[in-house]
């Protein structure tokens, strides 16, 4: 019998009425196999519930119980009258149920409480040509060239080393002029943004940074925070200047130097043998027309490409 499954009375008349001998001989062994309780020999049943009619010869209804019960009962039982039906249920026991803590979220942070991402004002993906471009010098270090090599070797003509292609080198390094006057002060984020690039292209041992206000011709600032009077670097290497070239921020703002000012610096610059470029984030309508046409500036946006670098810095070595 499975568990919760009783045999009820309707069952056992079935049974009798297939397999029951018409004599009631073996009645007693039906309703053991089928789990039913018979009274003690020669007692009074004990009856509850329906009784089946006598016309029938039927006993009483007796109690449903575990097959393991009925194995274990005396098959010497006298057959008799059928006791009361028991119904059979296991039990089932679970553990009692266990409250769970909540688990510790941090609150969400809303929009107003994130920072604002500070998005370069160079292309991400153009940046580091860009900056190549920007600080770069037309070196003969790339690979060989193959057309001046065979010329060499077909004409005999002695050589101690492989011609070599021209490629924009970094590898003179850069001095980095910042300029922390009132017109670069809403692009302050942007320069050290810019700076780290710098360091991460050109390689930060091979970077000088100086910081100034307005013209640099009036004193630098060194990363030491060290006061000294500006001097142009004497091996070749690119001078980048980030400023507005005194032309950006408030036209009533009182400056430091006047537009003129940057001439004397490019005199600087041009004896020591460096080259001046200039990333000025104010549009070419704001540039000092007099210093336009004696500068490479760069127009510091996210739409300058390497490109632009290239073709500006060509135009002023011609």
């Amino acid at each position: 019998m499975s568990v919760g499954t009783c045999i009820f009375a309707g069952d056992l008349a079935r049974a009798l009425a297939i397999a029951g001998a018409s004599d009631g001989s073996n009645w007693g062994a039906i309703a053991r196999m089928l789990g039913f309780r018979l009274a003690a020999e020669g007692g009074e049943p004990a009856r509850t519930g329906a009784v089946m009619p006598e016309s029938r010869g039927l006993p009483p209804i007796g109690e449903c119980q575990p097959a393991s019960d009925r194995a274990r009962e005396s098959t010497s039982a006298t057959i008799g009258d059928i006791g009361e039906l028991l119904e059979f249920e296991i039990e089932r026991s679970t553990a009692p149920p266990e409250s769970i803590p909540p688990a510790s979220v941090a609150p969400e942070e809303t929009s107003a409480a994130r920072p604002i991402a500070l998005a370069p004002l160079f292309n991400a993906l153009w940046e580091r040509g860009v900056l190549i471009e920007t600080a770069g010098t037309s070196r003969a270090e790339g690979e060989i060239a193959v057309v001046e090599t065979v010329h060499l070797i077909a004409t005999g003509e002695p050589w101690r080393d492989l011609p070599r292609e021209k490629i924009q080198s970094v590898s003179k390094g850069c001095q980095i002029l910042i300029d922390v006057g009132i017109g670069m002060q809403p692009f302050v984020g942007d320069t050290r943004q810019m700076v780290r690039a710098m360091r991460k292209v050109v390689g930060a041992e091979h970077v000088r940074v100086l910081t100034f206000v307005d013209c640099p011709s009036r004193g630098v600032l060194s990363e030491a925070y060290k006061d000294e009077a500006y001097r142009a670097p004497d091996n070749g290497a690119i001078v980048v200047a980030v400023s507005d070239l005194c032309g950006g921020g408030p036209h009533a703002a009182i400056r430091e130097a006047e537009p003129e000012s940057w001439l004397v610096v490019v005199r600087q610059v041009r004896d020591a043998g460096s080259t001046l470029v200039v990333l000025n984030p104010y549009p070419p309508d704001r540039w000092p027309a007099r210093l336009a046409g004696r500068i490479p500036i760069i127009y510091w946006d996210r739409a300058t490409r390497a490109s632009d670098v290239r073709r500006t810095r060509r135009r002023f070595r011609s």
